[in-house]
């Protein structure tokens, strides 16, 4: 009964790293298609543009465009968000169990 009851452990420990990989899959691309990177990034090139007297003077003649990578969205977010977090729910109800 004890090597069985090992085995099912193991069983629900790698289910659980495995949903803990697909929540942060799923995590990692919400926060791309929602732009924090590019904010960040724009918010320091404004920064250091403004932060010298030459970059200061050149800002004031040259328009700004757009510099970043639009992500776009990601299909697969969701689901990867949604199956991660069942998983994991049902990793940690079988651990409380178990013990």
């Amino acid at each position: 009964m004890e090597a069985k009851g090992s085995l099912l452990m193991e069983l629900v420990n790698l289910l659980s790293i495995i949903s803990l990989l697909l929540l942060m899959a799923g995590a990692g691309m919400l926060v791309l298609q929602g732009g924090l990177f590019n904010g960040f990034l724009h918010s320091c090139r404004r920064f250091f543009q403004h932060s010298t007297k030459q970059g200061e003077y050149a800002s004031r003649f040259h328009r700004e465009e757009k510099r970043w990578k639009e992500w776009g969205k990601f299909r697969l977010t969701y689901p990867l968000l949604l199956s991660g977090g069942i998983l994991f729910i049902f990793t940690y109800v079988c651990s409380i169990l178990m013990h």
